[in-house]
């Protein structure tokens, strides 16, 4: 019993597990959907420079039947009609110049488009024809490449009939003449290897193949949306809906990324969502008609067929969600019809209170004169508040500038005596110079006055200030009327003294040391672009 518990709890965890690995799949893929403009605008790029490549390249026969056939690559999952145009171009120039390796070549092209557009017997003429003129050795792979795609194609039609398995040979010998002459160390032999196994009916080998083959492939390369498709494909027959759902998902991103439009995954993906229990049509019907923009975009009969064969499903699920809407629709009414009758008691009751309320509004608007009148007075105090801050601070401007002017004055005379002393003029000086200069304890002086003064306009200033630092450079509360350095160059700021050299005359300091000190605050602030600017308005009344 213990062990029935432990396993069912594991297989519970792990459909967990694919459920959550599912949406996060999905929203990386709405996303991708998002996005998907700017990978059609690379491979329209792509495309743009080869056939820039062809127009000013060599114009020789071998050279442009190479272009075209490059061209053809970059249209066959892009464009239906382009690329069926170079591959008659290739087709012509190849019989016109008797190069036998491109006229096959062009042909089995053109063999694999007429398939995509549902004209298989046409199809089958081009490869009999090019089989007919013989296949090179050079070309023995893409033959068989071909053919299997061609029939892949072709049994796709058959599908859910009574002709479901008459192409099996077919696909099963195209896909071990593939293998045969695919480098066995190679990606694209696990690959064909992989889809061997998947029609043979050995789903099982074919999944570990398919896990290892992801594994090989990255988003953008082409191949890898197929893999993850054909994973996908493994895991519905194994009726593992959460993995199957994955990575239809996972071949969608794939798809999108490589700008690819010759896709699946996506509609199947559409049809399966809106299948399911916990049905999201939101997202089965942008799914449905991001395939549909692409099927109109690649322009394939088969192409559109195979999008509008959904729509059968969608329209019956809409209608039994319709049904469903509708029933509750019933029940909804119902309510409503329920709270419209309460909702006429509840007028009553509540025009009975309006009238208690008329009795209380009267009685509020009294109270309302009455704060109105004290408000008017706060108004008036703080308004004589504000005028006395201002009258404050213009004294203490003028206070600044005049002890900068002195200072400045003092400064040049030091530097008249010191001339006249080099002159030989010390003896008239000697007494100015002794009577004038500033000593040490009067610069002391006047910065343990401007510090109290200050502090006493502005006692909140140093707590106001530490709101605009950082957590960790918060500076003390001086305990006594005395500021540092640092602080003093911010009520500088406050008041209004902006320049360096000015606050490098009042603090008694080199231009470079007031630069330095006031460089190291700001490398505290939160906000260094606007911290000076913010110091200007601390300390304000509101």
């Amino acid at each position: 019993m213990k062990i029935f518990m432990s396993l069912l709890l594991f297989v519970l965890s792990c459909q967990g597990v694919d459920a959550t690995a599912t949406d996060s799949v999905l929203k990386v893929l709405f996303k991708e959907m998002n996005n998907s403009q700017q990978y059609i605008n690379q491979r329209k790029q792509h495309i743009h420079e080869l056939k820039l490549a062809m127009k000013y390249g060599s114009q020789d026969a071998k050279t442009l039947l190479a272009a075209y056939d490059s061209l053809y690559h970059s249209y066959y999952d892009f464009q239906y009609d382009s690329a069926m145009v170079y591959t008659l171009r290739g087709i012509k120039l190849a019989r016109r110049t008797h190069n036998k390796h491109y006229e096959v070549l062009n042909l089995m092209h053109r063999a694999l488009l007429l398939a995509l557009s549902g004209f298989y017997t046409d199809g089958k003429q081009c490869l009999d024809a090019a089989y007919k003129i013989g296949i090179p050795e050079s070309l023995q792979f893409e033959y068989w490449k071909t053919k299997y795609l061609f029939t892949s194609f072709w049994n796709d039609y058959y599908m859910e009939s009574e002709f479901n398995d008459k192409l099996k040979a077919d696909m099963l010998e195209a896909l071990v003449n593939a293998m045969r002459l695919t480098n066995k160390d190679s990606r694209e032999y696990l690959f064909y290897q992989a889809m061997f196994f998947q029609f043979s009916g050995k789903i099982d080998i074919a999944v570990k193949l398919w896990k290892k083959a992801v594994t090989k492939f990255k988003y953008g390369e082409s191949l890898y949306a197929q893999v993850a498709c054909n994973l996908a494909v493994c895991y519905q027959s194994k009726k593992q809906d959460a993995l199957y759902e994955r990575w239809l998902a996972e071949a969608a991103i794939g798809d999108i990324k490589c700008a690819t439009r010759q896709t699946t995954a996506m509609e199947r993906l559409a049809v399966y969502i809106y299948g399911k229990p916990e049905q999201n049509l939101k997202q089965a019907e942008l799914l449905i008609n991001f395939s549909l923009e692409d099927a109109k975009a690649y322009n394939s009969r088969l192409r559109m067929m195979a999008v509008n064969r959904a729509w059968p499903t969608i329209i019956g699920t809409y209608q039994t969600v319709l049904k469903d809407n509708n029933h509750i629709l019933k029940i909804a009414l119902f309510f409503l019809s329920t709270l419209l009758i309460g909702g006429a008691v509840l007028i009553y009751i509540t025009i009975k209170q309006n009238k208690r309320l008329s009795y209380s509004r009267r009685r509020l608007r009294v109270s309302y004169q009455h704060l109105d009148k004290l408000n008017a007075e706060v108004r008036e105090k703080n308004d004589q508040l504000l005028d006395m801050n201002t009258k404050r601070e213009a004294l203490v401007r003028v206070y600044i500038d005049l002890c900068d002017k002195y200072i400045e004055r003092f400064k040049n005379f030091k530097k008249l005596v010191v001339r006249k002393i080099k002159g030989g003029q010390g003896k008239d000086l000697l007494g100015r110079i002794s009577n004038s200069e500033l000593s040490q304890e009067e610069s002391v002086s006047f910065l343990n006055n401007f510090d109290k003064a200050f502090l006493q306009l502005y006692p909140t200033f140093v707590a106001e200030l530490n709101t605009l630092l950082q957590d960790d450079c918060q500076i003390p509360i001086p305990q006594s009327f005395q500021l540092s350095t640092e602080l003093r160059i911010a009520a500088l700021i406050r008041l209004g003294v902006k320049d360096s050299s000015e606050m490098a005359n009042l603090l008694f300091y080199s231009p470079q040391t007031t630069y330095n000190y006031r460089w190291s605050l700001r490398k505290k602030a939160i906000n260094k672009d606007s911290f000076e600017e913010a110091i200007a308005h601390l300390c304000r009344y509101q």
